[in-house]
């Protein structure tokens, strides 16, 4: 389990780290961490709770673009050829460094400091209840987890399936905050935490192509101001995203059957 000074330690870290020189790790982790505060305060059932959850969502909201365009340019060297990603690097990066700034406006001493600091002191007054309420939330979201699938394999939609990827990663900030007397079988909450790696990774991969795909397509609209070639592996590009995305749902219903037996005690009939 992380402590909560920890988090906290760790999260303006990244923070501090960030706003001194750009950098998309930092970034990222930065949103990680908010969102394992988030998660944290959703155990505790009050407006004063919801309401620090929100201003911390929009601190998360403010970074979205920035975090998208960052991870379109690092993913091109995976999908792309050398020269193709030398050819189109150029362009993407002039939308990363425009949006570069609106981080650090999402992130100034200003903005940052009072819900940050809030919710470290609402969550040190209201550990106890936090930690009672994470045996009961984290026990009660593995069947809730499983219905969010037959869900979203049913309507096989991107609205489904992006559903299932935020209730995957509540599950397992969840389990990783309970104490190791919970109800949840020692063995069994380490499996449960390996699987939702697991489908994080590749719901988050699935993530990562529907959006990047969207952000070529903004590219394209633009292909008069490009050469054919550009706009070819612009074309390519998308293609490929497309390909992976399919492929990573399809490594997540995979797991789902591979590991049924974690979710069969849990189903409510």
């Amino acid at each position: 389990m992380m402590k909560i000074k920890k988090m906290y330690k760790k999260l303006n870290a990244h923070r501090n780290s960030l706003m001194q020189k750009y950098n998309a790790e930092d970034l990222h982790q930065v949103r990680v961490g908010v969102r394992r505060v988030r998660s944290l305060l959703k155990k505790i059932p009050t407006k004063s709770s919801q309401k620090l959850r929100k201003q911390l969502s929009l601190l998360i909201q403010k970074t979205n673009p920035a975090r998208d365009w960052d991870t379109l340019l690092i993913n091109g060297e995976t999908y792309l050829t050398r020269d193709e990603y030398l050819n189109v690097r150029p362009i993407v990066e002039n939308y990363c460094v425009q949006l570069h700034n609106d981080v650090y406006d999402a992130l100034n001493e200003n903005i940052w400091d009072a819900p940050i600091a809030s919710s470290k002191t609402y969550l040190h007054r209201n550990k106890k209840t936090s930690e009672d309420n994470a045996l009961l939330l984290s026990d009660n979201y593995a069947p809730v987890l499983l219905r969010k699938y037959i869900v979203a394999y049913r309507r096989n939609h991107s609205n489904a399936w992006h559903d299932l990827r935020v209730s995957v990663k509540t599950l397992r900030y969840q389990l990783e905050h309970c104490h190791s007397q919970s109800k949840f079988h020692k063995e069994r909450k380490k499996a449960m935490i390996a699987l939702c790696k697991q489908l994080q990774t590749h719901l988050g991969d699935w993530h990562d192509s529907v959006v990047h795909e969207a952000l070529i397509e903004q590219l394209l609209e633009r292909r008069d101001q490009y050469t054919i070639e550009t706009n070819a592996i612009f074309n390519h590009w998308k293609l490929l995203l497309g390909l992976s995305g399919y492929e990573n749902i399809n490594r997540v219903k995979l797991l789902f059957v591979k590991h049924r037996d974690l979710f069969r005690q849990d189903v409510i009939a």
